[in-house]
């Protein structure tokens, strides 16, 4: 099994919290082509209800920037069933301050003005 992390259709490691929906898609290869696979996610530290099927959608803006992981096990429907577990880790990294652009410019304008008025005298 091969847990895939996409955001705006890329494949990521790590993930922007304003970047968008998060996907994470888990693929099962097995030998038996007639088998169906259930899935068991652990998506605790995530704080985001699991999802039936192979595919977990989230949006990241409802997470706190930091390190992530999540665990999935697949069954597979065969006779003895099989299954596989695995772990995928990720970052969520923090959206820019849309403030501090804003404090930048306003400083520059009171510089501005600080130094005509100063010419003045």
């Amino acid at each position: 099994m091969q847990l895939i992390i996409e955001q705006d259709g890329e494949q990521v490691t790590s993930v922007q919290q304003d970047g968008g929906e998060v996907t994470i898609s888990a693929m099962v290869t097995d030998g038996n082509s007639s088998d169906t696979h259930s899935f068991e996610w652990d998506v605790l530290s995530l704080n985001v209800d699991a999802p039936l099927g192979s595919v977990l959608t989230l949006d990241p803006s409802a997470l706190i920037a930091g390190d992530y992981m999540l665990e999935v096990t697949a069954t597979d429907s065969g006779e003895n069933s099989l299954t596989a577990t695995h772990q995928v880790e990720f970052t969520v990294i923090e959206a820019p301050s849309s403030g501090s652009g804003a404090m930048w410019w306003m400083i520059l304008v009171l510089a501005g003005f600080s130094v005509r008025k100063r010419k003045a005298f």
